[in-house]
């Protein structure tokens, strides 16, 4: 496996933008990105879950779910190598991190998840989660044999960024979907744990996924008289051009603008599909 990163160090950022892998024909270039993240810490406290950007720390955990948690999605949507989560002390063998992406992701062997670990020292469990959140299939180890230096060096204590590769094959057989992923920052007992965290990887040419609906979407409450508000759905096209959207999810109406003015009180589900492939919903 080789990397195309730009970016040297914490000072300047290390964005991953490829990853190439002997046997494959193309380098992987597309990211999925996830919506939602959950987490669960026996011991919460600041020096023992905390958020590195580069150089400085960002969020921690005692900063509260309204702070720590968008921060901590921002994070695993981020590519930069050196703005991940930190688990230093006290971490437990049932502590963990839930992320969940907007639609399912088809296992198949030329999809694979990025693992990051600051300075290769520190082995950690993944495993795939279903529609329910619930975890399935195998576990798979951040393993410090597999380790490989990607070159990237950290502020601390100029520890360098370390990464697993796995297939998603290897986590549920092909065809099957994956909905997310747990990561527990430890193998076993209490301690020191894991610094990094995922990505899922994908060659553009073999698959297409569904537009992303961004954090960026908004609404605007019903006001008196008209008791009428509106909704603005925020999107990025991940390769398969013109996106359409929809309040009432996969059953439409849809239409080509993203703004829903007009609506009265209730309830709404965002959904975004492709123009020309529309069974590919987001």
């Amino acid at each position: 496996v080789t990397f195309d990163i730009t970016g040297t160090d914490s000072s300047t950022g290390a964005i991953l933008n490829s990853i190439s892998v002997v046997g494959e024909p193309n380098p992987f270039t597309g990211f999925y990105v996830p919506t939602l993240v959950e987490y669960s810490f026996t011991n919460e406290d600041v020096s023992n879950q905390y958020i590195y950007d580069g150089p400085t720390i960002v969020s921690d955990i005692t900063d509260g779910p309204e702070i720590f948690t968008p921060a901590l999605l921002s994070t695993f949507s981020d590519r930069d190598l050196t703005n991940y989560l930190s688990t230093d002390n006290q971490i437990t063998a049932s502590d963990y991190v839930d992320i969940f992406y907007d639609s399912p992701i088809s296992t198949a062997s030329n999809r694979y998840l990025f693992i990051s670990e600051r300075n290769g020292n520190n082995e950690y469990r993944i495993q795939a989660l279903d529609i329910n959140g619930d975890v399935i299939g195998p576990v798979r180890i951040a393993y410090i044999p597999n380790y490989i230096d990607t070159g990237i060096t950290t502020n601390v204590g100029g520890q360098n960024v370390y990464a697993n590769i796995y297939p998603l094959t290897s986590f549920l057989s092909a065809g099957n979907d994956i909905y997310g992923f747990r990561i527990i920052y430890r193998t076993s007992g209490v301690g020191d744990a894991g610094d990094g965290k995922i990505f899922i990887l994908y060659d553009p040419s073999f698959l297409t996924p569904p537009p992303t609906i961004e954090p960026t979407t908004s609404s605007v409450q019903p006001t008196c008289p008209s008791n009428e508000g509106s909704i603005t759905i925020d999107a990025t096209d991940n390769g398969g051009g013109t996106i359409e959207y929809s309040i009432n999810g996969s059953l439409g109406p849809w239409q080509t603008s993203n703004v829903f003015n007009n609506l009265p009180s209730s309830t709404y589900t965002p959904a975004v599909r492709y123009q020309s492939m529309p069974t590919c919903i987001g």
